[in-house]
């Protein structure tokens, strides 16, 4: 086996010579003094290929098949012939190099095996088409075993009498590919993220959002009968699954998991894919008051014979988290009609604005290089608002507060991190839960003292530069 291993090595190197003049100076000997030419499987591609039976009350399904490359260190004058034939005394290595405890497939399996031959040309080193393995789909219900390998050992016939002096045998070791069996009853499996998150906001004017998501189910084989896929809470994976994302999310209380809608998903038969829903019912949604919960669903699949399985490694996660906010995350309409006639607003006090030149596109400040400005608009009378947008080169953060009186003002929150309503690459609107009563509005604004722009504030083309344009909509 070391003679083998040494001289595959120099050939490896050489692959597709016809000699190996750089391990030996006469081409008919190796090093070594081996004189075989030695087929092996290729060693750019893995050499196991990893197979999955799916056990169903309906049924068992599986595409066990292989595609195996081979490869002649030397070419030869003769055609070869490539086949392979099981070598189940190859399954403790399998396990020793892969930390696995496959078991060999039963006799009747591994005597139905069936095998496509290939074959190298002359002149050539390499297959002309991969050689092919198959385990019949008739004998997946026969492998009960949760895994299974099979270890195949090439074989090699020079079809010809030419190139005599070097026999063409199968490398001991690199002449060896692995069918590895995987078996399951998950014929369901989650496709795309397993994952959906849902937000309850506090607001000061009322409790806004909604606990709902959508999880994509496929299965791994269509059938020819339909597939109902449900879920159910299981929140013994809480523990785990704060660990493994780094959160401390609490389980949801008993009444709210118990209160949980799941509308099931039905594959079709000859269908592999369907949606699952889940939905909490508003108002119990919106009586979550901890930072973030998660709900694992363990999914369930019913089939045409109505046995339901519980599926151990397909689980979905419902997270629910609660802030105090007004502004939307992701909004996909805007709330209300942007405020374009402001001929009754009247700015009332402003810091590093002229007062008197109100505007909402443009707004130059007063002066240059500042680090903050504000202002305080009086609309004339008490209106909705519901949702705000304020754009300005030099700023650096800014901050909406809305008041009836003067007096009491609701801050509508950080927009750091939210999500805007785009109505133009000019106009991105951040959107409210729900509309704001207001008479009065005040922004305030952190600016850039040191920005390239001010430089081109005395410039009547540079007055984007040294502006702020913003707008309002009201729900009236």
């Amino acid at each position: 086996m070391k003679l083998n291993k040494l001289y595959i090595a120099c050939g490896v190197l050489f692959l597709g010579t016809a000699t190996l003049s750089g391990c030996s100076d006469d081409e008919a000997y190796d090093v070594d003094g081996s004189n075989n030419n030695l087929i092996y499987v290729d060693q750019s591609v893995a050499k196991v290929t990893e197979c999955t039976v799916y056990h169903t009350p309906v049924g068992s399904f599986g595409d066990i098949t292989a595609n195996v490359k081979a490869r002649l260190q030397y070419a030869s004058a003769d055609s070869i012939t490539i086949s392979a034939a099981p070598d189940t005394t190859m399954v403790s290595e399998y396990n020793k190099e892969y930390n696995g405890v496959a078991t060999t497939v039963p006799a009747d399996v591994l005597a139905a095996i069936q095998l496509e031959k290939t074959g190298i040309s002359a002149g050539a080193n390499v297959a002309s088409e991969p050689l092919k393995v198959t385990i019949p789909a008739e004998a997946c219900a026969r492998l009960t075993e949760p895994e299974y390998v099979v270890p195949l050992r090439l074989t090699a016939v020079k079809e010809g009498s030419l190139d005599t002096d070097r026999p063409v045998v199968a490398s001991e070791e690199m002449g060896v590919y692995y069918v590895a069996i995987h078996t399951t009853n998950d014929m369901v499996y989650l496709a795309g993220s397993n994952s959906a998150k849902s937000s309850i906001v506090r607001t000061p004017v009322g409790v806004f959002g909604e606990v709902k998501a959508d999880y994509n189910v496929s299965l791994h084989f269509a059938l020819d009968s339909d597939v109902k896929v449900s879920a159910t809470v299981d929140n013994s994976l809480v523990d785990a699954y704060n660990t493994e994302n780094g959160k401390n999310y609490k389980s949801l209380p008993a009444n709210v998991a118990g209160a949980l809608e799941v509308t099931a998903a039905t594959v079709a038969a000859g269908s592999q894919g369907a949606q699952l829903h889940v939905e909490l019912p508003t108002e119990l949604g919106q009586t979550l008051t901890e930072a973030g919960y998660v709900a694992p669903l363990r999914l369930v699949a019913e089939y045409a014979n109505g046995t339901k399985v519980t599926l151990d490694s397909q689980v979905a996660y419902l997270v629910v988290t609660t802030e105090e906010s007004l502004i939307q995350d992701n909004p996909t309409a805007l709330l209300g009609t942007a405020v374009s006639d402001i001929s009754a607003w009247k700015c009332i006090s402003a810091v590093n604005y002229n007062k008197d030149e109100l505007k909402l596109s443009t707004w130059k400040f007063s002066q240059f290089n500042i680090d903050n400005a504000s202002f305080v608009v009086d609309f004339g009378a008490v209106h909705k608002v519901g949702a705000f947008k304020l754009s300005c080169s030099p700023g650096k953060s800014f901050r909406f507060y809305l008041s009836e009186d003067n007096a009491n003002w609701v801050d509508l929150g950080d927009v750091n991190g939210k999500g805007t309503y785009r109505e133009s690459w000019s106009s991105q609107w951040y959107v409210l839960y729900g509309a704001v009563n207001a008479r009065y509005v005040k922004v305030e604004q952190t600016l850039d003292p040191s920005h390239w722009g001010w430089s081109y504030g005395n410039y009547g083309w540079g007055a984007s530069y040294v502006s702020t344009t913003w707008g309002l909509t009201f729900v009236d």
